[in-house]
């Protein structure tokens, strides 16, 4: 998500995950439950929020806009989340201080004029998606069924090891016999 207005661009990046977090500059740690110690979390939120914002900084640059800075903002929507924030390297937002970031941003300095907002917001709408490649491995249909490759696959040995199954348990039966 991207929030551009008079106070600047903000790239959010919003996030349900719930636990205990520790922020510290580019670093994203979680807090172990067996050993109560901060270890390193994967993915890294702070590395991701920063990089989307430098993604939206430099598209918006190559588009001609002269962009000073776009803000990365990292955002937790459930309330069950606590974040130990040491000088993070984007702006962290938690559920309840949504209404305090929003207060604090209509009080910022102006530094973009109202006809630059709607360009950038306009060329950023506009931007379409890359268009998606079909898949590399093409569905095989035989009679009704229509699996990939890797299924017929693994149809197909999961056939050999039921009769190799019941091909021991004849073998079994008569020797008992």
């Amino acid at each position: 998500m991207v929030l551009i207005g008079p106070t600047g661009i903000q790239v959010f990046y919003a996030s349900a995950i719930q636990g205990l977090y520790c922020a510290k500059e580019n670093s994203w740690s979680v807090m172990d439950s067996r050993s109560r110690r901060y270890k390193p979390s994967q993915p890294n939120l702070i590395k991701r929020s920063a990089l989307m914002s430098q993604a939206i900084f430099e598209f918006l640059n190559n588009k001609g806009f002269q962009v000073e800075e776009t803000e990365p903002v990292l955002f937790f929507s459930d309330p069950n989340i606590h974040v130990d924030a040491i000088q993070p390297a984007v702006h962290i937002i938690l559920a309840d201080g949504a209404g305090r970031f929003i207060e604090n941003l209509s009080q910022n300095p102006h530094i973009l004029d109202p006809n630059k907002v709607i360009r950038i917001a306009d060329t950023l709408a506009e931007t379409k998606p890359e268009p998606q490649t079909p898949p590399t491995d093409p569905k095989i249909r035989i009679g009704n069924l229509q699996l990939y490759r890797w299924q017929w696959s693994v149809l197909a040995i999961l056939v050999i090891l039921q009769l190799c199954m019941l091909l021991i348990f004849i073998l079994v039966m008569f020797m008992a016999n």
